[in-house]
């Protein structure tokens, strides 16, 4: 295997979807995405977009029944090259780690006020759904005992 290019971002990945619409059919291609997330998180992602890679058709390695894997701070991304794929595994991409990152960031600049709101709306909810969870649990049980 051989390395064709480096990225420092996902917009510059863009520029190697031609390297990929060069290459003959069923040439097998793999892209390495390297981030400073905790492995758990690393791991999720995988699992989101193998399965949606999958769903949209993209064709694993022959013999491999996944085409997503990670490892620590790097997923592996490898596919056989039936149509261009780089550009739709990319749209795949973008939203799972474009989104937690926009609302993290948001998150660290509300106001302290703001966010005890939120969280306090959040916890009122949360305390809201344990409580019909109870009541329905309640009304059973004491069905049952007449």
């Amino acid at each position: 295997m051989k390395l064709v290019g480096q990225a420092a971002g996902l917009p510059e990945l863009t520029s190697f979807i031609g390297i990929e619409e060069a290459q003959p059919e069923g040439t097998l291609m793999m892209a390495e995405l390297s981030f400073s997330a905790d492995s758990s998180t690393i791991q999720s992602l995988a699992a989101q977009l193998d399965k949606a890679c999958l769903e949209h058709g993209v064709t694993p390695w022959p013999g491999a029944s996944n085409i997503v894997y990670a490892d620590q701070s790097t997923l592996r991304i490898c596919w056989q090259k039936g149509i261009a794929w780089l550009g739709w595994i990319l749209a795949l991409v973008l939203p799972m780690i474009l989104f937690p990152l926009v609302g993290a960031l948001l998150w660290a600049f509300l106001p302290e006020p703001i966010k005890e709101t939120i969280t306090s709306i959040f916890n009122i909810g949360i305390i809201m759904l344990v409580m019909y969870g109870l009541s329905k649990v309640t009304k059973m049980v004491t069905k049952e005992a007449t």
